[in-house]
């Protein structure tokens, strides 16, 4: 019997997400970027800014 899903019907676009983000993550620590722009960086910004409203 052939199943349509890798893990479930829920749970592969969340692992799906989680494997890009990781592997970006992954990328952006070994070549690295300009001062204020990695992705921990960014995500911080984005947060501090949604807290503040």
């Amino acid at each position: 019997m052939q199943y349509p899903y890798l893990i479930s019907r829920w749970a592969d676009p969340i692992f799906g997400i989680g494997m890009g983000v990781a592997s970006y993550y992954l990328y952006e620590r070994r070549v690295g970027r300009p001062e204020g722009h990695s992705l921990n960086e960014l995500v911080l910004k984005r947060f501090e800014n949604w807290k503040s409203k």
